[in-house]
Protein backbone atom coordinates (compact mmCIF):
# COMPACT_ATOMS: atom_id res chain seq x y z
CA UNK A 1 0.00 0.00 0.00
CA UNK A 2 1.02 3.59 -0.62
CA UNK A 3 0.66 5.73 2.49
CA UNK A 4 1.22 9.42 3.15
CA UNK A 5 1.54 11.58 6.26
CA UNK A 6 0.28 15.14 5.82
CA UNK A 7 0.94 18.17 8.06
CA UNK A 8 0.55 21.90 7.71
CA UNK A 9 1.14 25.03 9.75
CA UNK A 10 -0.15 28.43 8.68
CA UNK A 11 1.03 31.21 10.97
CA UNK A 12 -0.25 34.32 9.18
CA UNK A 13 -1.83 36.60 11.76
CA UNK A 14 -0.87 34.61 14.85
CA UNK A 15 1.32 37.44 16.13
CA UNK A 16 -1.85 39.49 16.57
CA UNK A 17 -2.74 37.14 19.44
CA UNK A 18 -0.97 37.39 22.78
CA UNK A 19 1.83 34.85 23.20
CA UNK A 20 1.60 32.42 26.11
CA UNK A 21 3.34 33.20 29.38
CA UNK A 22 7.02 32.32 29.58
CA UNK A 23 7.33 33.06 25.87
CA UNK A 24 8.31 36.66 25.24
CA UNK A 25 8.40 36.43 21.45
CA UNK A 26 5.41 36.24 19.14
CA UNK A 27 3.14 33.27 18.55
CA UNK A 28 4.30 33.17 14.95
CA UNK A 29 7.85 32.23 15.93
CA UNK A 30 6.67 29.79 18.60
CA UNK A 31 4.41 27.92 16.19
CA UNK A 32 7.04 27.89 13.46
CA UNK A 33 9.63 26.39 15.81
CA UNK A 34 7.32 23.67 17.05
CA UNK A 35 6.14 22.89 13.52
CA UNK A 36 9.73 22.42 12.41
CA UNK A 37 10.28 19.96 15.25
CA UNK A 38 7.10 18.09 14.42
CA UNK A 39 7.81 17.94 10.70
CA UNK A 40 11.33 16.66 11.29
CA UNK A 41 9.94 14.02 13.62
CA UNK A 42 7.33 12.73 11.17
CA UNK A 43 9.65 12.97 8.19
CA UNK A 44 11.97 10.54 9.96
CA UNK A 45 9.00 8.37 10.95
CA UNK A 46 7.74 8.25 7.36
CA UNK A 47 11.14 7.11 6.13
CA UNK A 48 11.29 4.44 8.84
CA UNK A 49 7.90 2.93 7.92
CA UNK A 50 8.11 3.39 4.14
CA UNK A 51 5.55 6.21 3.83
CA UNK A 52 5.61 9.59 2.08
CA UNK A 53 5.72 12.75 4.18
CA UNK A 54 4.26 16.04 2.98
CA UNK A 55 4.39 19.20 5.11
CA UNK A 56 3.57 22.73 4.06
CA UNK A 57 3.07 26.27 5.34
CA UNK A 58 1.01 27.27 2.30
CA UNK A 59 -2.75 27.67 2.17
CA UNK A 60 -4.33 25.47 -0.49
CA UNK A 61 -7.83 24.33 0.45
CA UNK A 62 -8.85 27.54 2.29
CA UNK A 63 -7.10 29.89 -0.11
CA UNK A 64 -9.44 32.75 -0.99
CA UNK A 65 -11.69 32.21 2.04
CA UNK A 66 -10.52 35.16 4.12
CA UNK A 67 -7.78 35.63 6.68
CA UNK A 68 -9.41 34.76 10.00
CA UNK A 69 -6.72 32.63 11.67
CA UNK A 70 -9.35 30.17 12.90
CA UNK A 71 -10.44 29.41 9.35
CA UNK A 72 -7.00 27.90 8.78
CA UNK A 73 -8.10 24.92 10.88
CA UNK A 74 -10.33 23.83 8.00
CA UNK A 75 -7.25 23.44 5.82
CA UNK A 76 -7.25 19.90 7.25
CA UNK A 77 -10.10 19.13 4.84
CA UNK A 78 -7.54 19.20 2.07
CA UNK A 79 -6.92 15.50 2.73
CA UNK A 80 -10.52 14.84 1.64
CA UNK A 81 -10.92 17.19 -1.30
CA UNK A 82 -7.45 17.51 -2.84
CA UNK A 83 -6.92 14.91 -5.56
CA UNK A 84 -3.21 15.03 -4.74
CA UNK A 85 -3.94 12.41 -2.10
CA UNK A 86 -5.79 10.09 -4.46
CA UNK A 87 -2.46 8.56 -5.41
CA UNK A 88 -2.32 7.03 -1.92
CA UNK A 89 -4.26 4.25 -0.24
CA UNK A 90 -4.24 5.83 3.21
CA UNK A 91 -3.62 9.31 4.60
CA UNK A 92 -2.49 10.08 8.13
CA UNK A 93 -3.13 13.67 9.11
CA UNK A 94 -1.11 14.94 12.09
CA UNK A 95 -1.18 18.40 13.66
CA UNK A 96 2.10 20.28 13.62
CA UNK A 97 2.34 20.27 17.41
CA UNK A 98 2.71 16.48 17.61
CA UNK A 99 6.00 14.62 18.09
CA UNK A 100 6.38 11.03 16.91
CA UNK A 101 7.61 8.87 19.77
CA UNK A 102 7.49 5.43 18.12
CA UNK A 103 8.55 3.33 15.17
CA UNK A 104 5.38 1.22 15.27
CA UNK A 105 3.64 1.56 11.89
CA UNK A 106 0.19 3.10 12.37
CA UNK A 107 -0.78 2.11 8.83
CA UNK A 108 -0.66 -1.55 9.91
CA UNK A 109 -3.94 -0.85 11.72
CA UNK A 110 -5.75 -0.55 8.38
CA UNK A 111 -7.72 -3.78 7.99
CA UNK A 112 -10.72 -2.97 5.79
CA UNK A 113 -13.12 -2.52 8.71
CA UNK A 114 -13.00 1.28 8.92
CA UNK A 115 -12.79 4.39 6.75
CA UNK A 116 -11.55 6.82 9.39
CA UNK A 117 -9.79 6.22 12.71
CA UNK A 118 -9.16 8.64 15.54
CA UNK A 119 -9.47 9.35 19.26
CA UNK A 120 -12.57 10.86 20.86
CA UNK A 121 -12.11 13.97 22.98
CA UNK A 122 -14.09 12.21 25.72
CA UNK A 123 -11.77 9.19 25.66
CA UNK A 124 -8.63 11.19 26.44
CA UNK A 125 -7.74 10.51 30.07
CA UNK A 126 -5.24 12.44 32.15
CA UNK A 127 -2.69 11.05 34.56
CA UNK A 128 -5.11 11.89 37.35
CA UNK A 129 -7.87 9.74 35.88
CA UNK A 130 -10.01 12.64 34.70
CA UNK A 131 -11.69 12.74 31.29
CA UNK A 132 -10.09 15.38 29.14
CA UNK A 133 -11.63 17.77 26.68
CA UNK A 134 -15.39 17.01 26.60
CA UNK A 135 -16.55 20.12 28.43
CA UNK A 136 -20.02 19.80 26.87
CA UNK A 137 -20.67 16.75 29.05
CA UNK A 138 -19.85 18.63 32.25
CA UNK A 139 -21.41 22.03 31.55
CA UNK A 140 -25.13 22.25 30.67
CA UNK A 141 -24.74 25.66 29.01
CA UNK A 142 -21.98 24.40 26.72
CA UNK A 143 -24.00 21.29 25.93
CA UNK A 144 -26.98 23.42 24.90
CA UNK A 145 -24.69 25.68 22.84
CA UNK A 146 -23.35 22.67 20.94
CA UNK A 147 -26.82 21.22 20.47
CA UNK A 148 -28.16 24.49 19.00
CA UNK A 149 -25.29 24.57 16.53
CA UNK A 150 -25.83 20.97 15.44
CA UNK A 151 -29.59 21.49 15.15
CA UNK A 152 -29.12 24.55 12.95
CA UNK A 153 -26.84 22.56 10.64
CA UNK A 154 -29.07 19.46 10.57
CA UNK A 155 -26.50 17.24 12.25
CA UNK A 156 -27.55 14.60 14.80
CA UNK A 157 -26.15 14.93 18.31
CA UNK A 158 -25.21 11.28 18.54
CA UNK A 159 -23.91 9.85 21.81
CA UNK A 160 -20.88 7.59 21.95
CA UNK A 161 -21.25 3.83 22.23
CA UNK A 162 -19.06 1.26 24.04
CA UNK A 163 -16.15 0.72 24.10
CA UNK A 164 -15.94 4.54 24.07
CA UNK A 165 -16.48 6.32 27.36
CA UNK A 166 -19.90 7.96 27.76
CA UNK A 167 -20.44 11.30 26.03
CA UNK A 168 -23.49 13.01 24.59
CA UNK A 169 -21.57 13.69 21.36
CA UNK A 170 -18.75 11.71 19.82
CA UNK A 171 -16.28 14.45 18.93
CA UNK A 172 -12.96 13.35 17.49
CA UNK A 173 -9.76 15.15 18.29
CA UNK A 174 -8.83 15.88 14.69
CA UNK A 175 -5.16 16.42 15.50
CA UNK A 176 -4.54 12.79 14.51
CA UNK A 177 -6.75 11.17 11.87
CA UNK A 178 -6.17 8.10 9.74
CA UNK A 179 -8.32 8.04 6.57
CA UNK A 180 -8.59 5.33 3.95
CA UNK A 181 -9.12 6.20 0.30
CA UNK A 182 -12.67 4.81 0.48
CA UNK A 183 -13.49 6.99 3.47
CA UNK A 184 -12.07 10.10 1.86
CA UNK A 185 -14.01 9.56 -1.35
CA UNK A 186 -17.23 8.98 0.58
CA UNK A 187 -16.64 12.16 2.57
CA UNK A 188 -15.81 14.13 -0.59
CA UNK A 189 -19.09 13.05 -2.15
CA UNK A 190 -21.34 13.54 0.87
CA UNK A 191 -19.97 16.07 3.35
CA UNK A 192 -21.96 19.29 3.72
CA UNK A 193 -20.42 22.65 2.83
CA UNK A 194 -17.82 23.41 5.49
CA UNK A 195 -17.92 27.15 4.77
CA UNK A 196 -21.65 27.25 5.54
CA UNK A 197 -20.81 25.71 8.92
CA UNK A 198 -18.13 28.32 9.52
CA UNK A 199 -20.27 31.23 8.30
CA UNK A 200 -23.22 30.11 10.44
CA UNK A 201 -20.99 30.20 13.49
CA UNK A 202 -19.76 33.68 12.73
CA UNK A 203 -23.32 34.91 12.10
CA UNK A 204 -24.58 33.40 15.36
CA UNK A 205 -21.64 34.31 17.55
CA UNK A 206 -20.56 30.72 18.22
CA UNK A 207 -17.41 30.42 20.33
CA UNK A 208 -14.29 29.01 18.74
CA UNK A 209 -14.66 25.51 20.18
CA UNK A 210 -18.15 25.13 18.67
CA UNK A 211 -17.34 26.53 15.26
CA UNK A 212 -14.05 24.86 14.45
CA UNK A 213 -13.25 21.77 12.38
CA UNK A 214 -13.66 19.17 15.12
CA UNK A 215 -17.46 19.25 15.62
CA UNK A 216 -17.92 19.76 11.88
CA UNK A 217 -15.91 16.71 10.85
CA UNK A 218 -17.27 14.60 13.71
CA UNK A 219 -20.86 15.51 12.87
CA UNK A 220 -20.37 14.81 9.18
CA UNK A 221 -18.87 11.40 9.95
CA UNK A 222 -22.05 10.41 11.81
CA UNK A 223 -24.46 12.10 9.40
CA UNK A 224 -23.01 10.41 6.33
CA UNK A 225 -22.18 7.00 7.75
CA UNK A 226 -18.38 7.04 7.65
CA UNK A 227 -17.20 3.80 9.26
CA UNK A 228 -14.90 4.59 12.19
CA UNK A 229 -12.45 2.90 14.48
CA UNK A 230 -11.34 4.26 17.84
CA UNK A 231 -7.59 4.50 18.16
CA UNK A 232 -5.86 3.88 21.45
CA UNK A 233 -5.04 7.11 23.28
CA UNK A 234 -1.34 6.38 22.82
CA UNK A 235 -1.74 7.57 19.21
CA UNK A 236 -2.90 11.03 20.33
CA UNK A 237 -1.70 11.70 23.83
CA UNK A 238 -0.37 14.79 25.55
CA UNK A 239 2.61 15.03 27.90
CA UNK A 240 0.84 17.94 29.64
CA UNK A 241 -1.48 15.33 31.18
CA UNK A 242 1.31 13.90 33.28
CA UNK A 243 3.65 15.15 35.97
CA UNK A 244 6.64 13.02 35.05
CA UNK A 245 8.26 11.99 31.80
CA UNK A 246 8.16 8.26 32.56
CA UNK A 247 4.36 8.35 32.39
CA UNK A 248 4.36 9.11 28.67
CA UNK A 249 7.69 7.91 27.30
CA UNK A 250 5.99 4.87 25.73
CA UNK A 251 3.17 6.82 24.10
CA UNK A 252 3.23 6.81 20.29
CA UNK A 253 2.30 10.37 19.30
CA UNK A 254 2.82 13.24 21.77
CA UNK A 255 0.33 16.07 21.14
CA UNK A 256 1.33 19.44 22.65
CA UNK A 257 -2.01 21.26 22.47
CA UNK A 258 -2.36 25.00 23.05
CA UNK A 259 0.20 27.74 23.45
CA UNK A 260 1.44 26.50 26.80
CA UNK A 261 1.88 23.03 25.37
CA UNK A 262 4.07 24.33 22.58
CA UNK A 263 6.32 26.06 25.11
CA UNK A 264 6.56 22.70 26.91
CA UNK A 265 7.36 20.98 23.62
CA UNK A 266 10.40 23.19 23.04
CA UNK A 267 11.45 22.71 26.64
CA UNK A 268 11.24 18.93 26.44
CA UNK A 269 13.23 18.97 23.23
CA UNK A 270 15.92 21.15 24.80
CA UNK A 271 16.62 18.47 27.42
CA UNK A 272 16.61 15.62 24.88
CA UNK A 273 13.45 13.85 26.01
CA UNK A 274 12.43 12.77 22.49
CA UNK A 275 13.74 9.44 21.26
CA UNK A 276 13.97 10.04 17.54
CA UNK A 277 14.82 13.73 16.99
Amino acid sequence: MKNIIYQYMITDGLDKRRPPKQWTRGRDELYQKTAKLSWDSFNKYAKAIGATHHATSSRVFTSGCGHDTFIYLFEVLRIIYDELFDDFDNVLYVDSDVVCNTRANIFNLVDGTFEMAGVYESDIMTGRGICGYNSWDKDADKREMLKRKLDRMNIPMTATLPPARPSCFGMFNTGVMLWTKEGRHKARKNFDDWFEWYKDGKDNGDPFWVNNDQPFISGQIVKHGIKTRLLDQTWNDSPSHYDFYEHWENQNFLHYTGGFGKVDMLGHHSVNLFKYI
